[in-house]
């Protein structure tokens, strides 16, 4: 089988932090990556171009000044796509295995998600954000993390009902038809803004296309790098960290750098501030993780209880070092 051309788009001060990510991706058989430059400095976008060909994959630059939108990169990535499959993922999401070839898709099927974040328990996500693989009503959605479209059915369906990845409240979407699958959903002019793909869902949906979320088995998607590296405290990375239990899975208190106002506040919605300080705080391990190896900052500590997830960090950490000593 042909491999996938899989978009990974690179934000400024980021790369840096991911080609060991990057490059277990690259060493896949079934995966040729693109790194899609948007917005970068001259400096960084010279290492980009750099780095795409010491591991000898695709590189693109968006024409912009600025740092676009993640739907509005997708939707010029699109536009100049002709493969049969539209396939983009998170920069953040690694190969446990170089020799896996488990991605995998049938002509029946014209979308499938993957990847949740590694922190998150067995639970459904419902809403309308990227991580949601279901719909407020709990009927199926999909996620925005890694993603493979048909190209011809979503061009078609953008065409048809005026809408791409861009996130959109619900009063920006003028299909009436969209408009009112997305109220059997659930969603109306007072719910919040639908993520990446989400509007394009619901016109599959309403198409009579079959999507799926599914598990790949050998990629490890660490979640919230991305939103850590333009928004977290870079401060933080030169401080010890210790990740508890407490952390991921009880709601912080006020002397806690994790705690949130809201979450006091909006108490019938505990699940939700929950995930959001789970994905804070394992995200800031494992970049001061990286960053320790990348940087010499101080290395994280953690008194932890899952082994599960104990187990997905110290694979991201072997992930690291064998690509510092194989790589460069």
């Amino acid at each position: 089988m042909t491999p996938f051309k899989f978009y990974i788009i690179i934000t400024p001060n980021s790369l840096r932090f991911l080609k060991f990510a990057l490059w277990s991706l690259h060493k896949r058989k079934d995966i040729n990556i693109v790194l899609v430059a948007n917005g970068l400095a001259n400096k960084e976008d010279v290492e980009l171009r750099t780095f795409c060909n010491q591991i000898q994959c695709d590189y693109l630059q968006l024409k912009t000044s600025k740092v676009l939108s993640h739907g509005a990169t997708l939707n010029v990535l699109l536009a100049q796509h002709n493969d049969p499959w539209f396939c983009f993922c998170d920069s953040d999401i690694i190969s446990i295995d170089s020799q896996a070839n488990d991605i995998q898709i049938n002509n029946k099927i014209k979308a499938i998600s993957s990847c949740d974040a590694m922190f998150w328990d067995d639970s459904e996500v419902k809403g309308v954000l990227g991580r949601c693989n279901r719909w407020p009503d709990g009927s199926d959605n999909l996620a925005s993390f890694f993603c493979i479209y048909h190209t011809e059915t979503i061009k078609y369906l953008i065409d048809k009902y005026n809408i791409g990845f861009d996130n959109a409240i619900f009063k920006q979407i003028k299909s009436d038809k969209i408009r009112r699958i997305l109220n059997q959903k659930g969603i109306d002019e007072t719910s919040r803004k639908l993520d990446t793909g989400k509007v394009l869902t619901a016109a599959l949906e309403l198409d009579r296309h079959s999507f799926t979320h599914v598990e790949i088995l050998s990629l490890l998607h660490i979640g919230g790098m991305s939103s850590w590296m333009l928004n977290g405290d870079k401060t933080l990375i030169h401080a010890q960290y210790n990740l508890t239990d407490t952390d991921l899975y009880e709601i912080a208190s006020k002397d806690s750098w994790l705690f949130n106002l809201n979450s006091q506040r909006d108490t019938d919605n505990k699940i939700f501030y929950l995930r959001r300080q789970q994905r804070l705080a394992a995200a800031r391990y494992c970049f001061q993780l990286i960053s320790h190896y990348v940087d010499e900052t101080p290395k994280p500590t953690q008194d932890l209880s899952d082994e599960n997830f104990l187990s997905k960090i110290d694979t991201i950490e072997t992930i690291i070092k064998q690509y510092y000593a194989e790589a460069l």
